[in-house]
C-alpha cells in the first residue's frame, strides 16, 4: 500500500467511534463477576483475505496487548492457509496472475506496524528470496501457483514472528455451523476423515470468497439431460481444472458457456495442459502445435458473444486525479435527493463519460502544445469540451472518441456463418492486442477504457451501502459493469496471445451474440443455435459452465451459510427506496462502517464480521489479492482488540479507595 492510501486507512480507523466508544460486544459479558480466562477470536477462510486479517490483528495485539491471552482459530477447507485454493501452490503453471507483480504484496504500510520487520513485496520475493531467483519487470505475470507460493511463506513468516499472547490454531475442514451460544459462538466443523469438532469463539470473521450456490433451473435441466446419456457430461464448475477438465477425453465436443477469465483457463487446461505447446513465430505472434490430446471441438458462447480482452501494459505509475468525478461531486449528487442515492445512468455515468474522453484526448495530444492547454482547462467542462473539438478540427485524422464501438464492435453488423464470424473474432482480438502493447499512457482508447479500473474508489464511495437508486444499481450491475469489466479486467498479454494462437489453429471456435442452448430434443447432444451466424447449429457432448457464480447470501448451499440462515443470524441485502422498486443483489447485509453482520432485525452484531466476495453488491472490486480494495482487515482487527480490552474492564475487579490516590480511568 502506498503511503497515502496508509494515511487514509488510519484516519479512518482512528475516526471509528467502534474502536473506542462503543459499548461492549454483549451485554451478558460486559457484567461477568470474573475476568475472562483467555479470548478466542475465529477467522473461517483463509485465503488471502483472512490471512490479511490474521496479520492485522497480530499487528494490532503487539500494539495494544491485551490482559488475558488470545487464541486465534483458523478455519480454512484446505490445507493452503493464506494461498486458498485459487492460488494453492500445487496448480499447474500455465495458470497466470492477472495482475502485474508490483500491485502484490502480502504486507502492509498500515499502523500500528507489522510484526515482521522482513516485509518483501512479492516481486522482491521472486528476486530474492526464491531458488533459483526470478528477476522481472514490475508488469510481468507469473503464476498463480508462485504466488501462491509467497502468500504462504509470508503466512508462515508471520506465525513465526506473533506477539506474546497470541496463539494461533489451525483447523483444516468445513465449517458445518455457527450456533449462539451464552454471548460466544460454537464453531462445529469436520476435518477429513474425522469426526466433527467444536470451538468456541468470541468473535467470527468470515472471509469465505467465492460463493457456492444452489444450481440454477437451467444447470439443473443440463445435468439432468446428461444423466440420462451415455458419455455426455455437464460440468458446473471449472475448477480445480485438473479434475474437472484433463480427464476429458479427444473424443469429446465441448462447448463452454462464458467467454472471459475462467474460460481462458479452461481452454489452456484442454490445450497446454494436454500437452500441446505455444511456440513465437518470426513476427512475434505465437504459434500452437497441437498433441493430439486436445477435444475434437471447442467452442464457446456468451450473451454478447465477445471474448475479454487483454489488459494494457501500464505505463504509468499513477493515474492522472478526476477532474469531475470527485468526492465533492458526489457529494452534490447525494444532496440532489432527499434520500442521498445517486441515479448512476442519469447523474453518475455523465461524469464518468466526460473523465473517459479527457484520458482519450489527453493521450492523443500527449507531447503537443494542446496538452498544456488541456491541463490548464481544469474542470470546466465547456472548456474542455470546444478545446477537444477544436483539436479534432485541426486534426481530422486522430481517432475520435467513440464509446459504443468499444462496447458492442458486433452492433450493425451481419454474419454470414461460423467462419465469418471466426474472422472477425481474429481481427477484433489481434486490433485489441495491438492497443494492449502500447500500453494506458500511449493508447487513446486504453486510456479512456482505464478510467473505469481508475475510478473504482469513487465507485465505492458513490454506490456502496445502497447509495444509488435501486434501478440505476441494477443497471450498473447487470449491463454496464460486466460491459467494462471485460474490456479493463482481462488477462494478462501472455493469455490473450495465446488465446488468438488457439483461434488461428482452429482449435476453438466463438459462436455469435445470443446463442441459446437447447436440451429439450429427443436427440443425444446438447445444441447451441447462434442466431446471429445464420441460425447455425452446432450439436456438442460436454456443456462446461466456465463461469464463477455471483455470491449470494440466499443461495449458497455450503453448511455455513445454510447454518447462518437457519439460525437467523445473516439477511441478504436490499436496496431499497420508497419511489423504487427494491434490487436484492445477493450480498450480506452489513454494517457502514465496520462490515458487522446484520442479523434479522437489522442490528449490527458487533461479534459477527464479514469481508470479501460475500459483500459484493454492497461494495465494488472485491479482488482477492489486493489489499487496497475495501481493506476491511486492519478495521476489523482493531474492532476486535479494542471490544476484548472493554470486556476484560468491565470484568475486572473495582479498584480500592486509597486517601490520596489518584482516580483509576
Amino acid at each position: 500500500m502506498d503511503r497515502p492510501t496508509a494515511r487514509r486507512s488510519r484516519a479512518r480507523r482512528e475516526a471509528h467511534p467502534s474502536a473506542a466508544s462503543r459499548p461492549a460486544a454483549t451485554s451478558a459479558r460486559a457484567g461477568s463477576e470474573t475476568p475472562p480466562a483467555g479470548h478466542a477470536v475465529g477467522i473461517v477462510g483463509v485465503g488471502p483475505k483472512g490471512a490479511f486479517a490474521c496479520e492485522r490483528l497480530a499487528a494490532e495485539l503487539r500494539a495494544r496487548p491485551l490482559s488475558a491471552p488470545v487464541e486465534l482459530h483458523l478455519f480454512n477447507r484446505s490445507e493452503h492457509f493464506a494461498a486458498g485454493g485459487i492460488y494453492h501452490p500445487g496448480q499447474p503453471g500455465y495458470l497466470l496472475v492477472n495482475i502485474g507483480l508490483s500491485a502484490i504484496t502480502f504486507w502492509t504500510d498500515d499502523e500500528p506496524p507489522a510484526v515482521v520487520a522482513e516485509r518483501p513485496r512479492l516481486l522482491d520475493y521472486l528476486a530474492r528470496e526464491r531458488r533459483p531467483p526470478l528477476l522481472l519487470d514490475h508488469d510481468d505475470v507469473v503464476p498463480r501457483a508462485l504466488l501462491g507460493e509467497y502468500l504462504e511463506a509470508s503466512f508462515a513468516r508471520l506465525l513465526a514472528h506473533l506477539p506474546p499472547g497470541l496463539t494461533v490454531r489451525r483447523h483444516v475442514g468445513e465449517v458445518l455451523d455457527v450456533e449462539p451460544r451464552g454471548g460466544r459462538y460454537a464453531v462445529r466443523f469436520a476435518a477429513p476423515g474425522r469426526e466433527p469438532a467444536e470451538v468456541l469463539c468470541d468473535k467470527l470473521l468470515f472471509a469465505t470468497g467465492h460463493s457456492r450456490n444452489e444450481e440454477s433451473a437451467e444447470q439443473r435441466r443440463c445435468r439432468r439431460f446428461a444423466a440420462r446419456r451415455p458419455g455426455r457430461a455437464f460440468i458446473p464448475y471449472v475448477y480445480p481444472v485438473e479434475e474437472t477438465l484433463l480427464p476429458l477425453p479427444a473424443t469429446a465436443r465441448v462447448a463452454f458457456k462464458g467467454m472471459a477469465l475462467t474460460f481462458i483457463d479452461a481452454l489452456l487446461a484442454l490445450t497446454e495442459g494436454k500437452g500441446g505447446r505455444f511456440e513465437r513465430r518470426e513476427n512475434g505472434g505465437l504459434r500452437y502445435r497441437p498433441s493430439g490430446g486436445e477435444p475434437e471441438r471447442i467452442v464457446a458462447y456468451s450473451r454478447s458473444g465477445l471474448p475479454i480482452v487483454p489488459r494494457a501494459r501500464h505505463r504509468r505509475r499513477r493515474p492522472p486525479a478526476m477532474r469531475f468525478l470527485t468526492p465533492r461531486a458526489i457529494a452534490a449528487l447525494r444532496r440532489a435527493r432527499s434520500d442521498g442515492k445517486i441515479d448512476f445512468s442519469g447523474r453518475l455515468w455523465p461524469l464518468i463519460e466526460r473523465e473517459m474522453r479527457l484520458a482519450h484526448a489527453r493521450a492523443l495530444m500527449r507531447g503537443t502544445p494542446w496538452a498544456r492547454r488541456l491541463a490548464r482547462a481544469g474542470d470546466d467542462w465547456p472548456a474542455v469540451a470546444e478545446l477537444i473539438a477544436r483539436f479534432h478540427d485541426r486534426r481530422p485524422e486522430a481517432p475520435s472518441f467513440a464509446l459504443e464501438p468499444l462496447l458492442d464492435p458486433t452492433a450493425g453488423r451481419v454474419f454470414a456463418d461460423l467462419d465469418d464470424y471466426r474472422d472477425f473474432i481474429r481481427d477484433y482480438l489481434r486490433a485489441e492486442l495491438a492497443q494492449a502493447r502500447l500500453g494506458n499512457a500511449a493508447s487513446p482508447q486504453r486510456a479512456a477504457v482505464e478510467v473505469w479500473r481508475d475510478c473504482g474508489a469513487l465507485l465505492i464511495e458513490a454506490m456502496g451501502f445502497g447509495g444509488l437508486t435501486p434501478a440505476s444499481h441494477r443497471d450498473l450491475e447487470r449491463r454496464v459493469a460486466p460491459a467494462f469489466e471485460r474490456l479493463t479486467f482481462g488477462p494478462p498479454l501472455a493469455n490473450a496471445e495465446k488465446l488468438l494462437a488457439l483461434l488461428e489453429a482452429g482449435i476453438w471456435r466463438p459462436l455469435g451474440p445470443g446463442t441459446q442452448l437447447q436440451t429439450d430434443g429427443g436427440g443425444a447432444d446438447f445444441v447451441l443455435v447462434s442466431p446471429a451466424t445464420g441460425g447455425t447449429r452446432i450439436a456438442v457432448s460436454h456443456l462446461v459452465d466456465a463461469r464463477i457464480p455471483k455470491f449470494s447470501v440466499g443461495a449458497d448451499r455450503t453448511p455455513l451459510y445454510r447454518s447462518l440462515r437457519r439460525r437467523r443470524l445473516v439477511r441478504p441485502f436490499v436496496n431499497a427506496a420508497p419511489d423504487d422498486g427494491p434490487y436484492a443483489t445477493g450480498a450480506v447485509a452489513i454494517s457502514r462502517r465496520d462490515c458487522f453482520v446484520l442479523g434479522r432485525d437489522g442490528r449490527p452484531n458487533p461479534d459477527l464480521t464479514v469481508v470479501g466476495m460475500p459483500t459484493e453488491g454492497i461494495l465494488i472490486r472485491n479482488d482477492s489479492i489486493l489489499r487496497t480494495n475495501n481493506n476491511y482487515a486492519g478495521i476489523w482487527a482493531a474492532n476486535v482488540v479494542a471490544q476484548l480490552r472493554r470486556r476484560e474492564r468491565a470484568a475486572a475487579p473495582p479498584a480500592l479507595a486509597v486517601a490520596g490516590a489518584e482516580p483509576v480511568p
